[in-house]
């Protein structure tokens, strides 16, 4: 009898099914509710195969009873029948118009009408799924339908409510004080998952959601227009994994004790007007993998006690496009397993810390529009995973490290606009023009033909990459006597590549003077010696 009766009911909202004799036309108007199909997924619901075998369907195997509905990601258009609300053994239906009669199915477990283009509001009816543990209606179509309007208070009556998603839809609105809602939350003592990103809710966010449930992991309210503050009762939810207000229009300091959120993983504030410090608690975060602070009003020094916890870091450090001063701090060498970090458009001033040379994971590094001085570390030879190097728009000085070309992985390297000086090397991505920019520093010389740079001069600071670095040592000899002396043969060594070199006939006294600090008297050779290149 279960077998005929729900065979019945699903012809009642779907649209391809072949109706058999005996159907009415009330039957014939319900089947087209659903008018979009284009992956003609329901294809296979017809009347020669058993309804539990198409597509979507699962029947429990004693009554064959439909048990599940599930067919998202198909963009469905148009709406469900009212007479779903007749398949009372439903546990889940994933559609991804809500009819407000699915309140009637007291068992659903879990409701997912989340990825077609289905639209509407979310009917308070829903409030009625007293055992409703999952609902998620995000991220539908919004060039056509979707929903809009208010969240229902009414899900706050769901005891059992653990998840609710209704991300990326038109929710809130005009709607005054949309986010609201929260508050009756706070009566779902199982409650871990919110998600209300990329909605037009606004207004500032209830203080009650200090009293959510301490099962809390995941917070999503990015995407949105919210204001304000950050409730500082939200430091409550110990539990908490993921934060993510990105993309509103917070304008208050950062909560100054957002370190007791201890079990924090990704912790996302960028993209809006958050000011002052940052805080020093935040180096309580020690399971941290991903901090976005970018794009806010954040001002002065970067902490050192973030150097606490980046020993765990391995994704991104973010703080770019802020009003940060002060310099670098040395525990930076601590952020070991870190990917990727953005310090890019503050005032950030004084030498790169030689420590970060110990951050073997790095493979990104944007520290471009600062005023960071002096000369690229050597240190930094150890980051052989390095894919992006921004130093562009700084006040940094010295020789190109020719230790960049041995870079491999290295795709885009941009040194514009600094004060750098010497030769350019030629290898690795210096032998491509289109992957690096030197532009801006006036004093380089050398390089691959296509930079059009001048030759770089013998015996000046240009060559060698760097001064004084030609090293002599006088004295061995081919002969020894007088009529002999013209023969005499300087080895000596380039400093950058330690190359033994011979020197003859090379204007000595006057070139030891200036490069070795040397007297030409105490050497008693006269005439110009020659330069002998490397074999």
């Amino acid at each position: 009898m279960g077998y005929e009766y729900d065979r019945a009911l699903l012809p009642l909202y779907l649209p391809n099914f072949h109706r058999p004799q005996g159907h009415t036309g009330q039957h014939a108007r319900h089947t087209d509710k659903i008018t979009d199909d284009p992956f003609q997924v329901m294809s296979s619901w017809n009347d020669s195969t058993n309804f539990c075998k198409w597509k979507g369907v699962a029947c429990s195997s004693r009554l064959s009873r439909v048990t599940m509905l599930t067919l998202p990601f198909q963009k469905l258009g148009g709406s469900l029948s009212p007479a779903i609300a007749n398949l009372t053994f439903l546990r889940v239906i994933d559609f991804r118009d809500i009819p407000p009669v699915l309140g009637n199915l007291s068992s659903l477990l879990n409701l997912s009408i989340a990825q077609n283009n289905l639209g509407g509001i979310i009917p308070r009816d829903l409030g009625r799924l007293s055992n409703l543990q999952f609902l998620q209606v995000g991220n539908n179509n919004l060039s056509d339908n979707r929903f809009f309007g208010k969240v229902p208070y009414d899900f706050g009556r769901i005891e059992s409510l653990q998840r609710l998603n209704v991300g990326r839809n038109l929710l809130g609105g005009l709607e005054a004080n949309g986010v609201e809602f929260i508050s009756s939350l706070t009566n779902c003592s199982k409650f871990e998952f919110l998600g209300i990103d990329s909605n037009r809710f606004s207004g500032e966010l209830p203080n009650t959601v200090a009293n959510l449930s301490i099962n809390m992991n995941k917070l999503l309210f990015d995407g949105n227009s919210l204001s304000g503050k950050i409730p500082s009762g939200i430091t409550n939810l110990i539990n908490l994994n993921t934060l993510n207000v990105s993309w509103n229009e917070f304008d208050s300091p950062i909560i100054s004790d957002i370190g007791k959120l201890f079990n924090l993983r990704q912790l996302y504030m960028n993209g809006n007007r958050f000011s002052g410090n940052i805080p020093i608690s935040i180096g309580n975060l020690t399971k941290q993998f991903e901090l976005r602070l970018d794009r806010n009003k954040l001002e002065n020094s970067i902490p050192s006690s973030l150097g606490n916890f980046f020993t765990l870091l391995t994704l991104t450090l973010n703080l770019a496009k802020n009003d940060l001063t002060g310099t670098l701090p040395v525990e930076f060498g601590n952020f070991l397993n870190l990917k990727e970090v953005d310090l890019s458009d503050n005032q950030l001033l004084g030498n790169i810390p030689d420590s970060l040379g110990r951050c073997s994971s790095l493979e990104h590094i944007y520290m471009q529009g600062n005023s960071l001085n002096r000369s690229i570390p050597s240190t930094l030879s150890a980051l052989k995973g390095i894919q992006d190097f921004d130093l562009s728009q700084n006040n940094l000085t010295g020789n190109i490290p020719y230790f960049l070309q041995d870079f491999v992985f290295l795709r885009y390297l941009n040194l514009s606009f600094n004060h750098f000086e010497g030769e350019v090397p030629k290898s690795g991505i210096f032998a491509y023009k289109s992957a690096f920019s030197l532009d801006g520093n006036g004093k380089l010389c050398g390089g691959s033909i296509e930079l059009e740079l001048p030759s770089c001069s013998i015996g000046s600071d240009s060559m060698g990459q760097g001064k004084s670095n030609l090293k002599v040592v006088i004295g061995t000899f081919i002969g020894i006597s007088r009529g002999n002396l013209f023969a005499f043969v300087y080895k000596g060594f380039l400093e950058e590549n330690q190359k033994l070199i011979a020197v003859k006939r090379f204007g000595l006294a006057k070139f030891l003077r200036k490069h070795a600090q040397v007297q030409s008297s105490s050497i008693g050779i006269r005439g110009s010696i020659g330069y002998v290149a490397p074999a």
